[in-house]
């Protein structure tokens, strides 16, 4: 899997990218899809945030992802909203595109093809934000 991994503020917080490779999809969506929303076999969405989740030392279960709708609505998500949009999108955050929080070890993403994720950090609050635009 490729990925580009970036920290703050130490290792206080820790935001990654991945590209295409290294996944179990096939056909158009071929190798690392992470987007139920494509038409992507579910069980192969599932296996590959799996992959992304080991390799950045998490569990995917945990996963918070929004049902994004280019919209400007934020969220502020914590502990409760763990593996919120994880293994399906229709259990994601729902109606917006950026994820806030400020609670340790709760791993946000948004997903992006054509677009561009945006990651806000602010340490003094120890807060975390996640945004799609595009």
């Amino acid at each position: 899997m490729d990925s580009i991994r970036f920290s703050f503020d130490g290792d206080q917080a820790l935001a990654a990218v991945t590209g295409r490779d290294g996944g179990v999809s096939r056909g158009q969506v071929a190798s690392l899809n992470l987007s139920f929303e494509v038409g992507d076999d579910s069980g192969s969405v599932v296996a590959n945030r799996k992959i992304v989740g080991d390799r950045l030392g998490s569990d995917f279960r945990d996963l918070v992802v929004p049902r994004q709708v280019h919209g400007v609505r934020v969220k502020v998500v914590g502990e409760q909203d763990g593996g919120r949009g994880a293994d399906s999108a229709e259990s994601g955050v729902a109606a917006c595109d950026a994820l806030v929080t400020t609670t340790p070890m709760v791993p946000i993403a948004v997903l992006v093809a054509d677009c561009a994720p945006v990651v806000l950090y602010d340490p003094v609050q120890s807060a975390i934000g996640i945004v799609h635009v595009g």
